[in-house]
């Protein structure tokens, strides 16, 4: 079962494809600001968890990772949750209509 979803960009702070990133196990943190929509979501859902990576809105063909959460960390300094990620598995494609 998973408990959160986080919605992936296609590039972006210093990485060329952060799903295959991801994917890889190269990028084992996710970051997301420190804002009350995040909050209200993260800080109600205890590490360890699984959650879902998606390559934008799922729509049609969308690619989509599962992994376990291993921790959240909040940076207050940084304005900023870190999400540590394990277990990255590559899911079969959601074919919406």
């Amino acid at each position: 079962m998973v408990d959160v979803w986080f919605r992936l960009k296609k590039m972006g702070w210093g990485w060329d494809n952060i799903y295959e990133a991801v994917k890889s196990g190269e990028k084992t943190s996710e970051w997301r600001a420190l804002t009350p929509y995040w909050e209200k979501r993260l800080e109600k859902t205890p590490a360890p968890t699984r959650a879902l990576f998606t390559l934008g809105f799922p729509k049609r063909n969308l690619p989509r990772l599962e992994a376990d959460i291993e921790a959240i960390i909040r940076h207050e300094d940084l304005g900023q949750y870190e999400i540590q990620v394990i277990n990255v598995v590559e899911k079969e494609v959601l074919n919406h209509g």
